[in-house]
């Protein structure tokens, strides 16, 4: 009796260690749209990493643009007096 019990419990033990093809294609299955999914969630990360070193260097740009159309020598308007000092260019190098 013990030899019919062990041969059936061997049995058990491979089915439950190996399986058949129906179990691989649904393991392929699962283990491509796995990979899809990370895949997809990778490039989306990426994406918005590229997106964000885009726009820092862009807004830069557009706050000096901004800057320079925005500037006017005259101080009209202003309630209190000013003056614009005059720009000169000193080269640091000599």
């Amino acid at each position: 009796n013990a030899a019919p019990a062990e041969q059936q419990q061997q049995q058990q033990h491979q089915q439950a260690t190996f399986w058949n093809a129906e179990d691989d294609a649904a393991n392929e299955e699962r283990r491509r749209e796995a990979l899809l999914g990370e895949m997809q969630r990778s490039q989306r990360s990426n994406f918005v990493h590229f997106l964000l070193l885009c726009l820092v260097p862009t807004s830069l740009l557009l706050i000096v643009v901004a800057s320079v159309v925005g500037e006017s020598n005259e101080c009209e308007g202003f309630p209190v007096s000013c003056s614009a000092e005059p720009r000169s260019f000193i080269n640091a190098f000599t």
